[in-house]
């Protein structure tokens, strides 16, 4: 059996969702589920944002003895198919992507209020849209990422992009936690 850890907020979910696609791609007969334990102890990203998963999720360690594999040094070929494996990272890569794109409207449906359908013709009418995400919370007072996003900061990306982009009309989007 092969479990991915799922943590973080929804960027990091979308890679280790990922990873599970990549894995049942290479090892087709493979069991594979999703570890969501995670946001039973950490609520900082809004929990787990995935609402059509493919797999199966469990709510802890379904395997006894599993070997750990981390996205660190990690090699394709340290995998064989009978193991129980917990895959444990971020998988923030490419390489596990192949020819396949993640399928946004099957894992969260379509935009179904009026303000999302109001925004995304908006955004689609637009010639030269440009986005913005303010990200809050936890990068304003994390230990390791505290004060990156700055008022100079955005700043700057907007001139940069005004020299860039011609005409740019700029959508804003945020967590809403700051």
């Amino acid at each position: 059996m092969f479990i991915v850890n799922i943590k973080g907020g929804l960027g990091n979910q979308l890679f280790q969702y990922n990873l599970a696609l990549w894995l049942r791609d290479r090892y087709p007969g493979a069991d594979i589920r999703l570890d969501t334990s995670y946001f039973r102890r950490d609520s900082i990203h809004g929990g787990y944002l995935i609402e059509n998963p493919e797999f199966r999720t469990t709510s802890g360690r379904a395997l006894r003895h599993p070997r750990i594999i981390g996205d660190a040094g990690f090699m394709e070929d340290d995998i064989p198919p009978d193991d129980d494996i917990v895959f444990d990272g971020y998988w923030q890569s490419m390489r596990f992507f192949g020819k396949r794109l993640l399928d946004f409207g099957r894992l969260f449906g379509s935009p179904s209020d009026g303000a999302n359908l109001r925004y995304a013709a908006l955004i689609k009418e637009s010639p030269s849209p440009v986005f913005v995400h303010v990200r809050c919370g936890d990068y304003n007072d994390h230990f390791v990422h505290g004060n990156i996003a700055t008022r100079a900061y955005f700043n700057n990306a907007i001139r940069e992009m005004t020299e860039r982009v011609d005409s740019p009309e700029f959508f804003l989007f945020s967590d809403g936690k700051g």
